[in-house]
């Protein structure tokens, strides 16, 4: 693990702090059960969808990180 300071942001934390913004608005919302449902299940395709590039992207650079 990298040690960073606090005027260093890695671009994880923020990716980890948009999906819990999202799953936050995304229980707030006035939607049903099954609307709740849905858009969970849609921002979860996306960010295992994310994953997928930048791990692809990450072994094309020969990048290795390890967390």
């Amino acid at each position: 693990m990298v040690w960073r300071t606090k005027l260093e942001v890695s671009p994880i934390s923020v990716y980890d702090e948009t999906i819990e913004v999202l799953k936050s608005a995304v229980r707030k919302a006035k939607l049903g059960n099954e609307g709740r449902l849905e858009a969970l299940r849609r921002l979860d395709e996306q960010a295992r969808r994310l994953e997928r590039s930048v791990g692809a992207s990450r072994k094309k650079c020969g990048v290795h990180m390890n967390i």
